[in-house]
């Protein structure tokens, strides 16, 4: 009976610890958007997780920043959207920050 009172408090006491984790730091990518607009949808879709943000003016460039946060398996490919297109992959690791560059052309076609 003392030993089960025991086993009790030891899997309640590793239950908690597994819960008390902090949350993984995202991966996080910024670069120019070479033929974009102010205001395009920037999109990065890891696994089933989508992240949106828009482009914006910064020193005359069209830029983007996003985190692709999340729990997401280390090396992950992400997939990155400019507008509708397709515009380059990256690479999920927790706690990067990562410039990509992409070009947009509305006549440039996969």
């Amino acid at each position: 009976m003392k030993f089960l009172k025991i086993l009790s408090i030891l899997v309640l006491a590793l239950l908690l610890v597994g819960f008390d984790m902090p949350p993984q730091i995202p991966s996080s990518f910024y670069g120019t958007i070479n033929g974009g607009s102010v205001g395009m949808a920037v999109v990065a879709v890891c696994d089933r997780t989508v992240v949106t943000t828009k482009t914006f003016k910064y020193e005359n460039q069209i830029v983007y920043s996003l985190d692709v946060d999340g729990n997401h398996k280390e090396g992950a490919i992400i997939r990155f959207f400019v507008g509708s297109k397709l515009v380059g992959t990256g690479v999920y690791h927790s706690g990067t920050n990562v410039r990509k560059d992409f070009f947009y052309s509305r006549w440039f076609f996969r």
